[in-house]
């Protein structure tokens, strides 16, 4: 079984801090969770790198929306319609995502399932999830099998939501 690093820790941290936890956790070099061996870095904060807040481009599912709405927030404040019929984030006036501080990502927990995934992306084509090209750290995350499963989810949904946009829109103008 594979769970990203960041959640892991998220989750845990407070049931097992850092002093706590046996050596060889602490000094391996990877970003997941695999089949039982823990390892503990976070490659975006190892780095302090937020490259991918600025200037995204990140779909919304209708989940993510609801979902970012229920904190309270308006969904004209944060999203936006693409060319192409897709929803995304909304970046602010400094260019980066509506809900990065300039220090930190404000709705980390509540975060679409594209920022929890990313730098995984799913390349149209040649239809295969992969590691963003844009990403400065790409080749220190794991393409995981859970990762893929995880997207093979996702871009087939974003998909059927954008098609049924698409049909209520047709179906409004007719």
């Amino acid at each position: 079984m594979v769970f990203p690093i960041c959640s892991y820790i998220d989750i845990h941290m407070e049931e097992a801090p850092l002093s706590d936890l046996p050596l060889f956790l602490l000094f391996t070099d990877c970003n997941e969770i695999t089949d039982g061996v823990f390892c503990l870095k976070n490659v975006c904060k190892t780095h302090s790198c937020v490259s991918c807040c600025y200037h995204t481009e990140m779909l919304l599912l209708r989940e993510d929306i609801d979902r970012i709405a229920g904190l309270g927030f308006d969904e004209q404040f944060f999203s936006i319609s693409t060319p192409d019929g897709f929803i995304a984030l909304k970046n602010s006036r400094m260019g980066r995502c509506v809900f990065h501080d300039g220090t930190k990502c404000t709705i980390y927990e509540n975060r679409p399932k594209g920022c929890k995934l990313y730098p995984i992306i799913f390349d149209e084509d040649t239809m295969l999830a992969v590691r963003d090209e844009l990403c400065p750290y790409r080749s220190e995350f794991a393409l995981s099998h859970s990762s893929k499963r995880q997207l093979g989810i996702v871009y087939p949904q974003l998909l059927r939501e954008k098609s049924q946009r698409n049909g209520a829109e047709k179906e409004s103008i007719a």
